[in-house]
C-alpha cells in the first residue's frame, strides 16, 4: 500500500512540484526512501525564485543608485517612496511566503546541504531588501519632515501676478501624506512626528475642500463677470477681500 501511495506522491510532485498536503505521510519509511530524491525539486522551484527576486532587485537598487528616487519604476498610484516600499514589500513577500508555505512541510525540506545553501540565500536576501527598505525609510522620514516644517508654515491662501487665488497646499505636502499613510499600511515604522502630521489628515482634507471652493468662486467671478457686473459688487468684493485678508497674510497651515 505504501509502495502505491510512493507513486502516487511521486506522480503528483512531478505535475506540481507540491506535496505538502501529503503531511506526515512522507515520513514513512517507505514512502520517504521513494520520495526523498525527488523531493529536490520544492527546494529547486524556492532557490530559481529567490534568484528572480535578487535579479529584480539588484535592476531595482542600481535604479536608484545611478538615476536617483524619482527615476525608480514604481506604481504610479503611489508617490515614489511609497511606491519604492510598496514594490520592495512584495519582492520579499515572493520569497518569505514560500519560505513560511515550506515551514508547514514535516518533510525535512532543508535538513541537508543542498536545503541549508537555499536557505542561507534566502536570508541574505531578505536581509538584503530589509536593509535596503531601511535605507529608504530612514532617509525619507528626515526629508520629508524637513519637507513639513517648510511647507506647513505657508499661509492657506495665495494669489499670483495675475490676482488669481489657490489654495497654498504644496504639492510636497499632498504626497507627505500619501507617503505617510501608505508607509503605515505596509506596517513600517514612522517618527511621531509624521504620525502627528498624518492625524491631521481629515482636518486639512476638508480645509483645502472648503478653500478650493472659495478661490473657485473668486476667480471664476473676477474671470466671467462683466465690467458693469463687476462695479455692481465692487462694495461686497471689497468687504470679502478684507475677509480674506488673513488667510492670505497670516493664518498658516500649522495653525489654522
Amino acid at each position: 500500500m505504501e509502495r502505491m501511495v510512493s507513486f502516487q506522491f511521486e506522480k503528483g510532485l512531478e505535475d506540481t512540484h507540491d506535496l505538502l498536503l501529503a503531511g506526515s505521510l512522507l515520513l514513512r519509511p517507505i514512502i520517504k526512501k521513494h520520495v526523498e530524491p525527488l523531493m529536490h525539486v520544492i527546494v529547486d522551484d524556492f532557490e530559481d525564485e529567490i534568484m528572480c527576486v535578487k535579479k529584480e532587485f539588484i535592476n531595482f537598487k542600481n535604479v536608484f543608485t545611478v538615476l536617483g528616487l524619482n527615476e525608480l519604476p514604481t506604481d504610479d498610484c503611489f508617490p515614489k517612496v511609497s511606491g519604492a516600499i510598496s514594490f520592495l514589500k512584495k519582492l520579499g513577500h515572493r520569497i518569505i511566503g514560500l519560505h513560511k508555505e515550506h515551514e508547514l512541510y514535516e518533510y525535512p525540506l532543508f535538513d541537508n546541504e543542498r536545503g541549508g545553501y537555499v536557505s542561507d540565500i534566502f536570508n541574505i536576501m531578505v536581509q538584503e531588501i530589509d536593509d535596503f527598505t531601511k535605507m529608504l525609510l530612514d532617509k525619507w522620514i528626515v526629508e520629508c519632515w524637513q519637507g513639513i516644517q517648510q511647507d506647513i508654515i505657508l499661509t492657506l491662501l495665495e494669489k499670483d501676478e495675475a490676482n488669481k487665488l489657490r489654495v497654498n497646499f504644496t504639492e510636497r505636502l499632498i504626497f507627505a501624506l500619501k507617503d505617510i499613510k501608505v508607509v503605515r499600511l505596509l506596517s513600517c515604522d514612522v517618527s511621531d512626528n509624521l504620525t502627528k502630521f498624518f492625524c491631521r489628515e481629515d482636518e486639512l482634507w476638508q480645509a483645502r475642500i472648503k478653500l478650493m471652493r472659495i478661490a473657485e468662486w473668486y476667480n471664476d467671478t473676477f474671470e466671467r463677470a462683466h465690467p458693469t457686473e463687476k462695479r455692481l459688487i465692487a462694495a461686497e468684493m471689497i468687504l470679502i477681500e478684507e475677509q480674506m485678508k488673513p488667510l492670505l497674510d497670516s493664518i498658516k497651515w500649522n495653525a489654522f
